[in-house]
């Protein structure tokens, strides 16, 4: 069952998939935050808990989708959405936001990144997952890469360039 699900990192960091009870208002502060989401394609509307959980909700109803929480021992330091899930084709599209400012730039979003996408690729027995990363990002796509991720191909949304990474399963 996927909400049992439990990834273990180093350090009493875990992943989780998130339920409604996750839904906070520095959750919803951080999607707020112009500054931390500007490399997400779905920004715009104002975030309250109450649009958080209903969030959370959708995804937990969608079969092709895990929304799960990064934490450290309860708090909870960002998300990972693991969308797009195509068992039959074996693929998926995964994407990170990690909104604790004191997480940032310590391996945090590597780790996660390798942590979902075993899951996907082990677990799930998917044989590839791919992420969009907008160019101007390269935090982001250090981390990718740090996690086995490569680059497909470049396209362009809404006038902004991005990649598309890649991680497939070893043979």
């Amino acid at each position: 069952m996927i909400a049992n699900i439990r990834i273990d990192l180093a350090n009493g960091l875990h992943i989780r998939p998130l339920n409604v009870k996750d839904a906070t208002q520095e959750y919803a502060d951080a999607l707020n935050d112009t500054g931390r989401v500007r490399y997400m394609t779905s920004v715009g509307s104002q975030n309250t808990c109450e649009s958080v959980a209903r969030y959370i909700q959708e995804n937990v109803a969608n079969s092709d989708v895990i929304l799960f929480g990064v934490f450290e021992g309860d708090c909870l330091l960002g998300t990972s959405r693991l969308h797009d899930i195509d068992k039959e084709c074996g693929t998926a599209w995964m994407g990170i936001f990690i909104f604790k400012d004191d997480s940032a730039k310590k391996g945090l979003g590597t780790a996660v990144i390798k942590g979902i996408s075993s899951f996907a690729l082990d677990v799930l027995g998917l044989r590839e997952v791919r992420a969009g990363i907008f160019e101007d990002n390269p935090a982001s796509e250090r981390a990718f890469e740090k996690a086995g991720f490569y680059v497909l191909e470049s396209k362009t949304h809404e006038g902004r360039s991005y990649r598309i990474w890649i991680r497939k399963k070893a043979d």
